[in-house]
């Protein structure tokens, strides 16, 4: 019976004609061929669009600043940070702040990054480096950070 109903279910007007009747025919089994709703779409995605967007960024950033733009940069990473808060972003801005010569946004940028990201050897490194270089010099904070790396 099951053969036959494959047959049917081919032609298009069959196809109609099964699905108004379909317990009719094949009892309980007519039913597996039915579409259930869902909440997803051939399209849907579990990424939050925001995230796609600041990664946008971020990525367009450090092309920017691969090519030497390093105020374009940190715009674009000023965007990533406002979109979606991160420590990559946090870190890339720091190093655009860095090379403007702002050592005071790039340890702020750097700060926080590393509340984010404890971890991170390279925001600490940098971050022991500007305040070793800005205006007003802070080696313990540096020696501090230093000891963070590994």
């Amino acid at each position: 019976m099951l053969t036959v109903f494959r047959v049917l279910a081919r032609n298009p007007a069959s196809r109609h004609f099964l699905r108004s009747r379909p317990s009719k025919f094949l009892g309980p089994a007519a039913f597996n061929f039915r579409r259930y709703a869902t909440s997803t779409t051939p399209h849907s995605s579990a990424i939050d669009p925001a995230e796609q967007e600041a990664l946008r960024c971020l990525e367009q950033g450090t092309l920017l600043l691969e090519g030497g733009d390093v105020s374009g940069a940190k715009d674009m990473y000023k965007r990533s940070v406002e979109i979606h808060r991160n420590a990559s972003a946090l870190y890339n801005l720091g190093v655009t702040f860095y090379h403007l010569k702002d050592f005071d946004q790039a340890i702020a940028a750097w700060k926080e990054s590393i509340e984010l990201q404890p971890s991170s050897p390279d925001a600490h490194t940098n971050l022991a480096s500007a305040y070793v270089i800005s205006p007003l010099p802070r080696p313990d904070l540096a020696l501090h950070h230093l000891q963070h790396v590994d």
